[in-house]
């Protein structure tokens, strides 16, 4: 991949985090590795979320009130799990504090 531009670069307690540009747009890397892409990080989350939240609500005949996310990230999971009307309370929790501001 390209490196276009670097819009932010920073090392936690736990981490090294970056947000750099490339083709598939803005890119969050933990410790070299890729995490999502403003291409496509859609396609991951809302298959993520989705269909664990449908089986969740087919089996239990209601939607989810109560949503742990372990690991939130750039909260785009948390984005997913709010768009589920029954669910009234998202909680997440991250060991790595300051990945939250980027």
């Amino acid at each position: 991949m390209t490196l276009n531009k670097i819009y932010h670069s920073t090392h936690s307690e736990f981490q090294q985090i970056d947000v750099i540009g490339t083709y598939f747009g803005k890119t969050l890397v933990t410790d070299g590795k890729t995490q999502s892409t403003q291409f496509d990080e859609f396609a991951y989350h809302e298959s993520l979320v989705h269909s664990s939240l449908l089986n969740f609500a087919y089996y239990n005949k209601r939607g989810p009130k109560t949503v742990l996310i372990g690991g939130g990230g750039e909260l785009a999971t948390a984005r997913e799990i709010l768009r589920h009307t029954s669910v009234e309370r998202c909680v997440m929790v991250d060991l790595d504090g300051k990945a939250k501001y980027i």
